[in-house]
């Protein structure tokens, strides 16, 4: 049920950042890690829902601290190649990590 809580609190604050108008924050590196982030960190609490996984089970499944895997929750942590794949593995999920061309004229991606 905490889970439900934080995944709709982390869904709700993503969905007023994308209603934002563009301030050109797509630009800005700062916005851009904290908006990902958030949007790993509703990956991570979808699939942890999905799969009934604790943050204990997901601290025992990487090999971490409960509190490295709580930072990690509450985006106090900044994420390594490491730390992505880590939970990828501990939720028997898949990591995708694609970076694109963007056509700086029209905002469209090549």
């Amino acid at each position: 049920m905490k889970l439900k809580k934080e995944i709709r609190a982390t869904s709700e604050i993503l969905k007023e950042i994308e209603q934002l108008p563009n301030l050109e924050l797509e630009k800005d590196p700062e916005f851009i890690v904290d908006y990902t982030k958030g949007k790993i960190i509703e990956d991570v609490l979808r699939l942890m829902e999905a799969k009934s996984i604790s943050k204990p089970d997901l601290a025992k499944k990487m090999h971490k601290s409960r509190r490295f895997v709580r930072n990690i929750l509450n985006g106090q942590n900044n994420f390594s190649v490491e730390t992505l794949v880590k939970l990828a593995c501990a939720l028997d999920s898949k990591l995708s990590i694609k970076m694109v061309l963007i056509n700086t004229k029209s905002g469209d991606i090549l």
